[in-house]
């Protein structure tokens, strides 16, 4: 893939909302946010170069994951410079992957989160899991209405004996369903369900 004017960077997400498209979310060494999409015809995947997504007032934007309910809308979910949880949404009209800048999500009362993981199971409902800077699993919602997306206050999710959990995954089945995964500070696998 080639990458854009920094000249490195590192996807850390992928969604493909069909057979021959598929969006990929990082960051670069500058510390922007870029996505890229590809298409898949005559039996090869062709990557469009990266395209940087303007950050929130902090001026850097670390993406680790994308979830795509539709051919067209997109949302990721991140982190920005001052560890304060990020969320843009992007939008394919004429051809063209469109990405709003990335808002930051309220944190929890530990004052930080880092989103490591999305899901959309509608295109007006999407979940996203992290950790905060307690070590602590947390969870957003977001809701699309009147053309924008809201996402819930951070909550933390009571850990296992260890006294943290830092999930990294989610998947939501349906709207009403989530599980999550990831691991405590002993180093063992963790999960969780929400509903």
């Amino acid at each position: 893939v080639t990458s854009d004017s920094s000249g490195y960077s590192y996807l850390h997400g992928v969604s493909c909302p069909s057979a021959t498209t598929c969006v990929a979310v990082g960051y670069d060494t500058n510390g922007q946010s870029v996505t890229t999409t590809g298409a898949y015809s005559g039996g090869t995947w062709t990557w469009s170069a990266e395209a940087s997504v303007t950050p929130d007032g902090t001026g850097r934007g670390y993406l680790n994951a994308v979830s795509c309910p539709t051919a067209t809308t997109c949302v990721a979910v991140g982190d920005d410079a001052t560890s304060q949880s990020v969320t843009t949404s992007g939008t394919l009209s004429g051809g063209v992957w469109t990405w709003t800048t990335e808002v930051a999500v309220t944190s929890n009362s530990s004052g930080h989160g880092d989103l490591n993981a999305v899901s959309c199971p509608t295109a007006t409902t999407c979940v996203a899991v992290g950790y905060d800077s307690n070590g602590q699993g947390i969870t957003s919602t977001g809701t699309y209405s009147g053309g924008s997306w809201t996402w819930t206050t951070e909550v933390a999710i009571t850990s296992d004996s260890s006294g943290r959990g830092y999930l990294r995954g989610v998947s939501c089945p349906s709207a009403t369903t989530c599980v999550a995964v990831g691991y405590d500070t002993n180093g063992q696998s963790v999960t969780t369900s929400g509903t």
